[in-house]
């Protein structure tokens, strides 16, 4: 289960941040915001944004977007996060990796956000973990896929996840 305050008659709360809840399924309820389009690459998850991350996964999901297709994009990033995550801890100089894997200026904070919040074996373990949400994606099972990247993504933003599948 997701930790979190509030019930359904008061807003939830994600450290300081305010937000409403729905459910998304199989007796889970989260809180979001009111769903808005977002771009596939946002840096919430990185940034530790929580609301944010519900937010642009409902707006997306309503939207009628796929879930695979959202996971590939994101995996892209996350691979690369974690690679250099392996490197760093090895000792190498960050503001070299990011020139090296070409994190821009404006993907720098994002970076090192996730690098600070999380050891690379966390990370090497959310990855490991991302093999059974592909075979999820590639299911027929959409909510169960939609579930699992959500589960996924607020790991990686630092929500502490209760899942028994989960093992975060």
């Amino acid at each position: 289960m997701l930790a979190m305050k509030g019930t359904a008659a008061e807003p939830a709360m994600f450290g300081d941040n305010r937000v409403d809840h729905i459910h998304v399924g199989r007796g889970f309820q989260i809180g979001v915001e009111p769903p808005c389009t977002f771009a596939v690459f946002d840096s919430c998850v990185f940034l530790g944004k929580a609301d944010r991350t519900l937010t642009m996964l409902s707006g997306l999901r309503k939207e009628g977007a796929e879930p695979l297709a959202l996971f590939g994009a994101f995996m892209w990033d996350f691979r690369r996060t974690c690679t250099i995550a392996s490197e760093s801890e090895q000792g190498a100089n960050l503001d070299k990796l990011f020139s090296t894997y070409r994190i821009w200026d404006q993907k720098k904070r994002a970076m090192t956000a996730i690098l600070t919040r999380h050891t690379c074996k966390k990370l090497q373990h959310l990855l490991t973990y991302c093999a059974r949400i592909d075979r999820a994606m590639k299911s027929s099972n959409k909510d169960y896929a939609w579930d699992q990247l959500t589960m996924l993504l607020l790991a990686i933003a630092g929500i502490e996840t209760r899942n028994k599948n989960f093992l975060v």
